[in-house]
């Protein structure tokens, strides 16, 4: 069993095996999954119910199933939400409950989280690659606070003193090529 994490509108999956289901009185008939969310009262009807996929490709052995959770608002679900999956399967005219898996469902950033969030000052380091916080700074400094001394170009951070990126120029006078160094 593992626990996920998804967005809300994300479709889970989930899966289980019933090992034998070619059995007596009717094995593998009637296979169900119900979802739960986490901290329900003990009566609470499930976020959803369902019927699993039974895996019919000759390479999966009797009895794979998958699960498909619609994790949407639709279905009752909620970010920050998290759920639990249960399926049942007649087998030898039993029907036991097994626990799949479960899952937490995290907000889906808007727009403001992602263009009003304040990002932490950071640069890559020389020859590395880097995230786009990173080049983010480094482009800013580079127009705002960029020192030129000879052939030598200093890109100071946010505080206007420490070095984040050292560059060395191919001319003092008409630089028309620059390396980092640092």
């Amino acid at each position: 069993m593992t626990h996920q994490y998804a967005t809300i509108d994300d479709t889970v999956y989930f899966w289980f095996g019933a090992n034998d289901t070619s059995g007596s009185g009717g094995d593998g008939a009637t296979p169900l999954f119900d979802v739960r969310e986490a901290g329900a009262t003990a009566s609470a009807i499930p976020l959803l119910s369902g019927t699993p996929t039974l895996l019919t490709h000759a390479n999966y052995p009797a009895g794979c199933h998958e699960v498909a959770v619609a994790a949407t608002s639709g279905n009752g679900f909620a970010a920050d939400d998290t759920f639990a999956v249960f399926c049942t399967l007649a087998i030898d005219s039993q029907n036991p409950t097994g626990f799949v898996g479960s899952c937490t469902l995290t907000p889906i950033p808007t727009v403001t989280d992602i263009w009003e969030t304040v990002l932490t000052e950071a640069y890559s380091a020389d020859g590395a690659a880097g995230t786009a916080t990173q080049i983010l700074y480094a482009c800013q400094q580079f127009l705002l606070d960029a020192d030129v001394s000879g052939t030598t170009m200093v890109i100071r951070k946010l505080d206007g003193t420490t070095a984040a990126i050292t560059l060395t120029l191919d001319n003092a006078t008409t630089p028309s090529d620059k390396n980092r160094t640092a």
